[in-house]
């Protein structure tokens, strides 16, 4: 289980990525579509369905750490790729 800390450093972590490096390419028509922010590289993912965001991140890349917000309102919550055990 998460503790508040752990949550509070993550939500932190997202927010400072998106500030520095994918606040200024958002547009007026993007308020309301979920952003899936890799934490790692800062790459991203647009979408209305949060799904579908979700998933073209994890295709690029599987195991990540992400944070996903909802542009225009408050975050939404993280998400988490584990690594699983191989064979």
């Amino acid at each position: 289980m998460q503790t508040e800390f752990i949550d509070t450093e993550i939500a932190q972590r997202a927010k400072t990525v998106y500030e520095r490096h994918i606040q200024h390419e958002i547009k007026p028509d993007d308020v309301g579509k979920y952003l899936v922010i890799d934490l790692e590289t800062g790459e991203y993912e647009m979408d209305s369905d949060d799904v579908a965001a979700s998933m073209r991140a994890y295709e690029k890349k599987p195991v990540a750490e992400r944070y996903c917000i909802r542009i225009g309102h408050r975050t939404t919550g993280a998400f988490r790729s584990l690594r699983l055990p191989q064979g």
